[in-house]
Parts: structure tokens; C-alpha cells; sequence
């Protein structure tokens, strides 16, 4: 059935029927199918299609040779429909339209673990953020999108969800964070921070994380490695919020030190809940990976603000 077929782009693309792969045909073939997913359950016009397959150069049989490519699609994934009664892939007066489910397609999927993870954080539900976070990079078996990496669209759109992973591998760094795993997220925040070396408030969760791991020298390195790029790179200095946090580690403030939740919290802040909240509301260049949602440092009299903010 139309509806058991799964669909996987994050990653070389795919199309499934249960534990069988199905063969869906040519590049073209796998391009149209690609760029239909992308625009799963709109119609996209055939003039669209031809720009896209044939990269601003159709032949003068471009047309019919789409209407071909569609066919073959259609008895791919729809074997022994008769002609216009297929579900999946149909046919309207400007172009075409592919009929599936969100969850259908892996990238759907993602994306919808990723809010929830998302508001998991800004409820402070840690552990449920870790998993739904965890659930989301579980999906990736590749660079996205990896058959079609010269077409355009598909640099686009691989661009688009590198973004969202990046903000998806944040937001469960935060989480672990907020559960005390400071210890086992370290050496992940570094090669992160080494992929996004102007994300600020990455670099914050790396510093907090060492510096909770008893490494005061190694947090205050990353902090000027930090300060040393923006200043040579964009000529600016950190943020406010990322300079109160390195005077908190200068100071060895109580403020910084994780305690465990009560057990009948609902996973509250890993920060005291009278104290410094780390990582900021809103980080200055850009979401990334590894983060997505803990508190946010302001003045010792205001500190306990939750991050980030709905």
C-alpha cells in the first residue's frame, strides 16, 4: 500500500516497502522524485521540473521526456495501478504532485522531533529532550541529498537541514548538560565548536562544560579561543552574556556548579534555580548544532532566567 512506503533523503535517497528498497530508475528519475519529496503534497509545475532536471538547458523533448520519467515513477512505486488511479504521484492541470504523509519521508520525521525536542527544552524536560533530539540524528545516514550534490536544489535544501542538525546536536548538548552529563559531552561540544567557531553559544555550553568538569585553565582557553576569533574575523568581542560567564569562572562562583533536581522536579534547569542560568536567550551569529534550549546568565541579582525563550 501507497502508505507503507517510507522515504529517505537524509542520506543517499531511498524508497522502502517494508525491509525491501525499491529501484525508482535513472538520476533523472531519482531527481524528479527528489525534488516532488521536497515539495511533498504541493503541485509543482512542470516548467519547474524541466528548470530543475535539466538545469536552465532542456532538449526540446524535455516535456515528454518528464512525462516519461513520471511514469516510470508511478509504476515504481504503484506497481499494477491501472492509468489514473494511482495515489501517490498524480497528475494536475499545471504539473505534478506527490500525495504522502509528513512522517512518511525522513525528513519530515526529523523535523518534527526536532520542535519537539525543541519544546521539551523550553519546558525543561531534559530527559525528554535528549531523546527526541537523539531520535532526530538518528535518522542521518549521510550528507543529505548525496545523489544530487551539483543540482541546485538539492544544495539548497542540503544547506537548509545541515542548519537544522546543527540546532538539533545544540539542543541536545544543552539537554545533557541540564542532566549533569557534562563529563560525557565534552569532547562532542569540542569538535562542534570546531565546525561553527562563531557560534557563541556553542562555544558557552563548551566553556561551562569544562569548567564543570573541574578544567578552570581549559575553560577559559576555549573563551579566548573564542574572543581571539571574533575579534580577528568580525571585529567584534563576545557577548555580554559569555563575558559574565568568564568572570563567574574567574571568580569560581558557586553559581556555575550543577546540582542534581529534586526527584520530583520535572527536570528543572541545571542551573541553581536561584542562580546563573548558561547558555543565553539568543545567541548573536547563528543557531547551531549542538544547542537549543537551558538558561541565561545576567547579573547575579537576575540570573534565573530559563533558555531559551518560547
Amino acid at each position: 500500500m501507497p502508505s507503507d512506503i517510507q522515504f529517505r533523503l537524509l542520506g543517499a535517497l531511498e524508497v522502502a516497502d517494508g525491509s525491501s528498497l525499491i529501484s525508482v530508475g535513472t538520476i533523472k528519475s531519482k531527481s524528479l522524485l527528489a525534488i516532488l519529496l521536497l515539495r511533498a503534497n504541493d503541485v509543482v509545475s512542470t516548467d519547474s521540473l524541466v528548470e530543475e532536471l535539466w538545469a536552465g538547458s532542456p532538449p526540446p523533448s524535455a516535456t515528454a521526456t518528464l512525462r516519461g520519467y513520471v511514469s516510470g515513477l508511478r509504476d515504481a512505486l504503484e506497481p499494477g495501478v491501472r492509468t489514473g488511479a494511482h495515489e501517490l504521484l498524480k497528475t494536475r492541470p499545471s504539473g505534478y504532485l506527490l500525495a504522502v504523509a509528513p512522517e512518511q519521508i525522513d525528513v519530515g520525521r526529523f523535523e518534527m522531533l526536532v520542535r519537539t525536542g525543541r519544546e521539551h527544552l523550553r519546558r525543561q524536560q531534559w530527559d525528554r529532550a535528549v531523546t527526541d533530539f537523539d531520535q532526530a540524528l538518528a535518522l542521518w545516514r549521510g550528507p543529505p541529498l548525496s545523489d544530487f550534490g551539483y543540482q541546485s536544489f538539492a544544495q539548497v535544501e542540503a544547506a537548509r537541514l545541515g542548519e537544522i542538525r546543527l540546532s538539533a546536536e545544540e539542543g541536545w548538548m544543552t539537554a545533557e548538560l541540564a542532566l549533569g552529563n557534562h563529563h560525557g559531552v565534552v569532547a562532542q561540544l569540542r569538535e562542534l565548536a570546531s565546525r561553527a567557531p562563531l557560534q557563541e553559544h556553542l562555544w558557552g555550553l563548551l566553556i561551562l562544560a569544562l569548567y564543570r568538569c573541574g578544567r578552570q585553565g581549559d575553560a577559559l582557553r576555549a573563551y579566548e579561543r573564542l574572543r581571539r576569533t571574533l575579534s580577528d574575523e568580525l571585529g567584534i568581542e563576545p557577548s555580554a552574556e559569555l563575558r559574565q560567564l568568564e568572570r563567574a569562572i574567574l571568580l569560581q562562583s558557586d553559581e556555575l556548579i550543577w546540582q542534581a533536581p529534586p526527584e520530583s522536579a520535572k527536570r528543572p534547569s541545571p542551573w541553581r534555580a536561584s542562580s546563573t542560568s548558561w547558555p543565553p536567550t539568543s545567541p548573536r551569529v547563528a543557531t547551531s548544532p549542538a544547542c537549543t534550549g537551558a538558561p541565561t546568565p545576567r547579573p547575579p541579582t537576575s540570573w534565573a532566567r530559563t533558555w531559551p525563550s518560547p
